[in-house]
């Protein structure tokens, strides 16, 4: 542990913002987590797999053409 006070104060914070980073990130909950606990979310995009993606709406249809 001592090592990390021999870094050149540059390096220092990079890995002190990295530090920060992954712990926010740990602490987050990850996209399947937050799928899997809504009510029939899981249910529905089973369903939804075997819908003909050419009888889907677009963005444009749904109105999220300015999202990108």
């Amino acid at each position: 542990m001592n090592r990390i006070h021999s870094l050149p104060s540059v390096y220092l914070k990079e890995i002190l913002d990295f530090i920060d980073f992954m712990k926010a990130k740990y602490n987050k909950i990850s996209d399947t987590e937050l799928l899997m606990s809504i009510q029939g979310m899981s249910e529905g995009i089973a369903e939804s797999r075997k819908e003909n993606v050419e009888d889907c709406k677009t963005l444009e249809d749904i109105g999220w053409n300015n999202v990108y």
